[in-house]
């Protein structure tokens, strides 16, 4: 009897766990984030929901990086930053809203203050060579991403080209008669 009250007991339990919402990858091509193809990436975030922004597809490791408003933003990484002598450092980053913006003594403008949109730049070393990558994260918007990959252009999917039909090839219609 003791057992059964058990199961039922932790039965209940299993079901008033919250249902964890589903991680969903996402690329952006390094030469997009890079500024030199489309317009520079946007990132959500949300004070309930951490995004992690890898580097490791790139082979490059992270040097420095740079949030707009600090006060409103927290930053993590998987290792110690890299230094110019090094080739050990982080790879990854992982950004989360905060709550409720820190008092750090910052003077931004009211303006800056107010806006959801926060410009995050990223400084990465390889190959003997600096990158410099640009991102705007928009505060308090919900999503179901939790990674975005910063991918080179030669690792990034290709979109096949549509088939180009021509009237009196086998397989493709006549056209009707007017």
């Amino acid at each position: 009897m003791l057992y059964r009250l058990l199961t039922i007991v932790s039965l209940l339990g299993l079901l008033a766990l919250p249902v964890q919402a589903q991680m969903i990858f996402q690329q952006v091509s390094a030469q997009q984030a890079q500024g030199k193809q489309g317009s520079v990436p946007n990132l959500n975030l949300s004070p309930t929901w951490g995004l992690t922004l890898s580097f490791i597809q790139t082979g490059e490791r992270i040097q420095q990086v740079r949030v707009g408003d600090p006060s409103r933003i927290l930053v993590d990484f998987d290792s110690p930053l890299s230094s110019a002598s090094s080739d050990a450092g982080a790879t990854v980053i992982y950004l989360r809203q905060l709550g409720q913006p820190l008092d750090m003594g910052l003077r931004l403008p009211k303006a800056a203050q107010q806006t959801n949109q926060v410009p995050l730049t990223v400084v990465t070393t390889g190959s003997q060579e600096r990158r410099l990558y640009q991102f705007r994260l928009l505060l308090g918007q919900e999503t179901s991403i939790s990674t975005i990959e910063v991918v080179p252009e030669a690792l990034m999917p290709q979109s096949q080209p549509l088939p180009q039909l021509v009237r009196g090839q086998p397989g493709v219609p006549p056209l009707p008669p007017l």
